[in-house]
């Protein structure tokens, strides 16, 4: 955590200096005008680009004070320490009055920017000092992806390239060029997670023993960049072709498996 590529900026407006700090709000987002945060968001998407943090008062600070905005990791459990320092920015007060500005209002506003791998889910805080008074503090959590994602629905059908399975194909034709399963996830699973695909001759007569495995495909969950759109489904595809001497009639199944769990299986038959 220590190593977090990220920088800030700062951005400010004086016209009226005062004699010492005032407390005030802490705004925290993920879109800004202009580098200011016109709301707060106390939850941040995981897979988050760039968040914001701006510290607006109407004391504006007197020249030649020190003011410094801090990042901290509250708790993001196994990826650092409790309140761990991200980042830790001065500034000095010495040339605000160069900058020109809006009457009685300062703002300072910080940028961060995503870490390579992205931010560790966990609760955060921001806080602005002034000569080493705390004049403003401002929290939010960054949430993480579902660690076990639930099956919305799985698909067994003929491979087609314009489309995915809308339901399950019991019975197919010896002449079937490739069959697809489709297994549809309602969250994205963890990074890591294994979805097995696993096609199996139930009854194939002479053609080979009950049960035999035909074959099968393992695939390995990315890291999401991005959460999950609403209503959307995280989607993964086997799929089995037509051996050169054509499909053994008889019954199969394909069953899919999450990390050795099962997650289901439909059967369906060759004629």
């Amino acid at each position: 955590m220590r190593t977090l590529l990220l920088y800030a900026v700062l951005l400010f407006g004086v016209t009226v200096e005062a004699a010492g700090p005032a407390k005030s709000e802490v705004l925290v987002c993920t879109q800004a005008v202009d580098g200011e945060c016109q709301k707060n968001e106390t939850e941040i998407p995981f897979g988050t680009d760039d968040i914001y943090a701006t510290w607006v008062t109407k004391t504006v600070p007197k020249r030649g004070s020190k003011l410094v905005g801090t990042l901290f990791a509250e708790d993001v459990g196994a990826a650092a320490p409790p309140n761990t320092k991200v980042l830790d920015k001065e500034f000095k007060a010495d040339a605000f009055n160069t900058l020109g500005g809006l009457g009685n209002r300062f703002a300072l506003k910080l940028h961060f920017n995503k870490p390579n791998k992205g931010w560790p889910a966990g609760k955060y805080r921001v806080e602005y000092t002034q000569d080493g008074v705390l004049v403003g503090t401002g929290r939010y959590v960054v949430l993480g992806p579902v660690a076990t994602a639930p099956v919305a629905r799985l698909g067994l059908c003929l491979q087609n390239p314009s489309r995915d399975c809308q339901g399950v194909t019991a019975l197919f034709t010896t002449a079937a060029p490739e069959l697809l399963a489709v297994g549809k996830f309602s969250t994205v699973p963890k990074a890591g997670t294994k979805v097995t695909t696993k096609w199996i001759a139930v009854d194939v007569g002479k053609a080979a023993p009950p049960n035999t495995l035909i074959d099968q495909s393992v695939i390995e969950v990315p890291a999401q960049n991005q959460p999950l759109p609403k209503g959307a489904v995280y989607t993964v595809r086997g799929t089995l072709s037509r051996p050169n001497k054509g499909w053994p009639q008889g019954h199969y199944k394909a069953e899919w498996s999450i990390d050795g769990q099962p997650l289901g299986v439909s059967e369906f038959e060759i004629r």
